[in-house]
């Protein structure tokens, strides 16, 4: 995998949500609905989330699902081809951005950045450090500003059993927090021949998932992606336990069980440049009402995408664009793009994304520096 495909995954994995997180503290807000490809909310980073891009464990503090990108936007070889690194490879990145975002009660603006370094060692192993950084200020008509700093430091290691299985462990700490922000592991498995791939990811993890409120869960999640020539077939389950919180505005506490249920069908309608459509489908249930984060009950939602990727010499061009309605007919649209340079094993990118529905809006804009060496 060359520079600029490397560059475009980091982009998409800094715009890609958590699904899993919360993206308010207590208001009526529309789940993410869409397995890939939300950009950044606030609280969609404050976990530690973990990837599987090209048989190595990518950490960071937003990661899940980049499969349908992976698999049919940025890969043009056979599975096995593409999985393949060369030993001994030091890849830095450093990001900074604005995120900026409007919710029914307040809104919030953060700066942020974050710094990642990996270290592969061999066809076997890699390893990896993160380390997050930002400060946010929350307003709120009626009350005082909040402001606060926020800091996550992840370390990964990955291990390739062989071309199609491999162990992914990880664990994350908070200084300003003081407390650990995620621990668990991945396993990656791989089946496919020259007509089609099937990629099962599991992940058991603990995840400090919203920090404004000190809110952590254990979960565990299937992601599995089936390929056959354009099309591409992605689907998650998902069940976590909120630790022993407040719910039900504050009248008792509990531990909340949730499931969440994702699965997106994707077809490749043109090769060179790339051009994706596809639909979507996402459920999401808590068991009880918090006042501290986003717990929905029997919320769905459905809808379609699309995106463009296309290279011109050493600059390259990534557009996406979605829109979902929810089970209460809230009409949701987003957008995100990047445009970026690479040469000799360096690029530079910077980055917009844009997500509006009645309850929430948001505008991030990113610049992203890497380097191989």
């Amino acid at each position: 995998m060359n520079l600029k495909s490397i560059s475009v995954i980091i982009f998409l994995l800094g715009l890609n949500p958590q699904i899993y997180s919360q993206i308010s503290s207590g208001g009526v807000y529309p789940d993410a609905g869409k397995v890939i490809l939300n950009p950044l909310r606030l609280n969609c980073r404050k976990g530690i989330f973990y990837e599987v891009i090209n048989q190595e464990y990518e950490a960071d503090f937003n990661l899940k699902n980049l499969f349908t990108h992976n698999e049919s936007l940025l890969r043009n070889t056979d599975t096995k081809q593409a999985e393949e690194e060369p030993e001994n490879v030091l890849s830095v990145s450093a990001t900074g951005g604005l995120l900026q975002e409007t919710e029914e009660l307040y809104s919030t603006s953060s700066i942020y950045q974050s710094y990642k370094i990996k270290n592969t060692f061999s066809e076997k192993f890699s390893l990896g450090l993160v380390v997050r950084i930002e400060y946010a200020k929350r307003e709120e008509l009626g009350f005082e500003d909040i402001k606060r700093w926020y800091d996550n430091t992840v370390l990964t290691a990955n291990y390739n059993f062989n071309p199609y299985n491999s162990l992914g462990l990880f664990g994350g700490a908070s200084i300003s927090d003081t407390t650990v922000t995620s621990y668990g592991f991945s396993y990656r498995a791989l089946i496919e021949n020259d007509d089609f791939s099937f990629l099962n990811i599991l992940t058991l993890s603990n995840d400090y998932f919203y920090y404004w409120n000190d809110v952590a869960q254990n979960f565990a999640s299937d992601n599995m992606s089936f390929t056959y020539g354009k099309v591409n077939l992605t689907a998650e389950f998902y069940a976590g336990v909120v630790d022993l919180n407040y719910i039900e505005d504050y009248t008792a506490t509990a531990r909340n069980p949730n499931t969440m249920f994702n699965v997106q069908l994707q077809y490749r309608i043109f090769s060179e440049p790339v051009v994706n459509a596809g639909i979507l489908f996402n459920a999401r249930n808590f068991k009880y009402r918090s006042p501290l984060y986003y717990s929905p009950s029997h919320r769905n939602m459905a809808g379609g995408f699309a995106n463009f990727y296309d290279s011109f010499g050493k600059i390259y061009l990534y557009l996406n664009g979605g829109m979902r309605i929810a089970t209460d007919n809230v009409f949701i649209w987003d957008f995100d793009s990047e445009v970026g340079y690479d040469y000799n094993n360096f690029s530079v990118s910077i980055g917009v994304g844009r997500y509006n529905d009645p309850y929430y809006a948001n505008y991030n804009t990113f610049l992203n520096l890497t380097k191989i060496f």
